[in-house]
């Protein structure tokens, strides 16, 4: 029987966690026997299989990863009997490596999650310990590119590239309506407060927006910026808060103080309500998304989505927009359903260096005045266009990137590992 020991530092709120659920609940589904190792976190309680607590998993010294892991590691592998572990940052992909060498037959899956740094040729290193893996994911084809030009000479045999998922249904009419956008027009920044998220940019963009927009329908709204991943805890001391988060703080009460609308608030598991309440979705990251998960759930909750064109992003949107190509909308008919097809294969070029691609605004990478550009063009659009446009990318969204596809694309990564390591 297939036995699974994931690995990730600790259960937060978080992409890469939430993954690590939806592969959980689907070995549980399988009859596999699911096992999660990590630091514990707000998520742990939602695992369906076995949740294994090791506060050392969440650190990076030298001791905890070359040594006390490891052993940990080992230990329970025996105990459980699992032969293969899924490792999901580069720290536990180390510590995994040595377990497997101390536990015969074990083997290691790992996932690339990210456009890691590797400025020096130590860090390099360390980041190719992933190639070692017997098995390596890649979350999209833009990681794959970028591990060729950076690792020539790796196997890439072993890769195997699965996209994540949404967990929408496609092709029914159980969505949420699309409607008009509200009085008070949100546009939400969901991700945890981290330099690479683009909170600071998007502040900037939010205060260049007139305080009200008339839109194509006539209708006056006014501009929400809601920042959705940390809020500053009042008992905190600020001089043991991090400099960029502080720089954050201090950039929002500037732009109320200005007249701006914008809130920080802290990150919430149920992300379903906060898309849903929001107009527009900005994803204004600075460091190229290996995948981009945010842009993908905003879709299926029929959102307009405004984003950065780097990284896997336009990747993904550029496959919901030829998925796409041939829906109607459902509640289109006749010469509007025509129209529909015929202006959804087109790419409108809103201003410079802001295309409309399906649902999606890209804005090229860094233009402040571009994200400004392009949140207020999609908090004007008309209400009809609106709808056809955010039903045909929910639909492709969920058709093209549906989360049954991903956990079964991952299983039978497991499954060939083990049919692998039977063999051997």
């Amino acid at each position: 029987m297939l036995r699974v020991m994931q690995l990730v530092p600790a259960m937060h709120v978080g992409g890469v966690e939430r993954g690590v659920l939806e592969v959980d609940a689907a070995l549980e589904a399988s009859g596999a026997s699911s096992f999660v190792a990590s630091a514990g976190g707000p998520l742990a309680s939602k695992l369906a299989g076995c949740h294994l607590c090791f506060g050392s998993l969440a650190r990076r010294d030298p001791l905890c990863v070359l040594l006390v892991n490891p052993f940990l590691l080992a230990l329970w592998m025996r105990r459980h009997d699992v032969r293969l572990l899924h490792a999901r940052s580069r720290c536990l992909v180390a510590s995994a490596l040595l377990a497997c060498a101390i536990t015969p037959g074990a083997q290691l899956v790992a996932t690339w999650h990210g456009l890691y740094s590797a400025g020096n040729p130590l860090r390099r290193a360390f980041n190719g310990l992933l190639l070692r893996a017997t098995r390596l994911i890649l979350p999209s084809a833009f990681i794959r590119t970028h591990l060729r030009r950076e690792y020539p000479r790796a196997d890439a045999t072993c890769w195997r590239l699965v996209h994540r998922g949404v967990a929408a249904v496609a092709g029914t009419d159980e969505l949420p309506p699309c409607e008009a956008v509200p009085r008070r027009a949100v546009v939400l920044l969901p991700g945890r407060l981290s330099r690479s998220k683009g909170q600071a940019p998007f502040v900037t963009a939010i205060t260049r927006l007139p305080h009200t927009l008339l839109t194509g329908d006539g209708e006056r709204v006014l501009p929400v910026g809601r920042l959705l991943g940390a809020k500053p805890p009042s008992n905190v001391p600020r001089r043991i808060r991090s400099a960029y988060a502080q720089s954050i703080f201090e950039a929002v009460d500037s732009a109320r103080r200005r007249g701006a609308h914008l809130t920080l608030e802290p990150h919430t598991s149920a992300m379903q309500g906060a898309y849903e309440a929001a107009a527009v979705v900005a994803m204004p990251s600075v460091r190229p998304e290996a995948f981009g998960r945010v842009l993908l759930e905003a879709l299926a909750a029929r959102r307009l989505v405004v984003a950065f064109n780097h990284g896997a992003v336009g990747e993904i949107a550029a496959a919901v927009w030829e998925a796409g190509g041939a829906r109607r909308v459902a509640t289109d008919r006749g010469a509007a359903g025509e129209w529909c097809d015929a202006k959804w294969g087109q790419v409108a070029l809103v201003s410079p260096g802001v295309l409309l691609m399906g649902a999606v605004y890209l804005v090229a990478p860094g233009d402040v005045d571009g994200l400004a550009h392009a949140i207020e063009a999609a908090l004007v659009l008309p209400v009809a266009e609106r709808r056809w446009r955010t039903e045909c990318a929910a639909r492709a969204a969920c058709a093209r990137f549906g989360l049954r596809t991903f956990t079964e694309a991952t299983l039978a990564v497991y499954e060939e590992v083990h049919s692998r390591s039977a063999t051997a």
